[in-house]
């Protein structure tokens, strides 16, 4: 995860200073509902996966340990998408632009900065927020497994 971070902020800073090289001209009302609708899709997949997750670990009943690996092959592309959107956002769609031409939030100190990383950290935080459901439920049943096995059960975040 915190590759993707610095990967998110390299390329925000990146982009910023190749401001409207690439972009393709949408107005400044449909780069933002391209954002929302991003934000919601990156949103509903990660709470799919968790689903998902959740079904298949409640099916493994009467296996201990439940295979995680699916989940996991999942988070990374999840993590790779919200990229490879953060991406599409600077590059093609224009972010900086609008961010510091169109708005023109360039002269304000620092603002400029956080309003063209706020999408990527929104991307982050919703995917963070729609796995947790299923990385608690891997956490839980793996503790289960191990007081069934008569193990010291140490105590996870959940």
């Amino acid at each position: 995860m915190h590759i993707l971070v610095i990967l998110g902020f390299l390329l925000t800073l990146t982009a910023a200073m190749v401001s409207g090289i690439f972009s393709i001209g949408l107005p400044p009302w449909a780069v933002c509902a391209v954002l929302a609708a991003e934000l919601v899709l990156v949103w509903l997949g990660a709470e799919g996966v968790s689903s998902l997750t959740a079904r298949r670990i409640t099916r493994q009943v009467a296996r201990p340990n439940p295979s995680i690996l699916g989940f996991e092959r999942l988070k990374l592309i999840g993590r790779i998408l919200v990229l490879l959107l953060h991406a599409a956002n600077l590059f093609v769609l224009g972010w900086p632009e609008l961010v510091l031409h169109t708005w023109n939030l360039k002269g304000i100190p620092a603002v400029h900065e956080l309003v063209l990383i706020a999408p990527f950290i929104a991307m982050v935080i919703l995917l963070l927020a729609g796995l947790y459901r299923g990385d608690r439920m891997i956490r839980v049943r793996h503790a289960e497994s191990r007081v069934r096995a008569g193990a010291e059960n140490t105590p996870l975040w959940t």
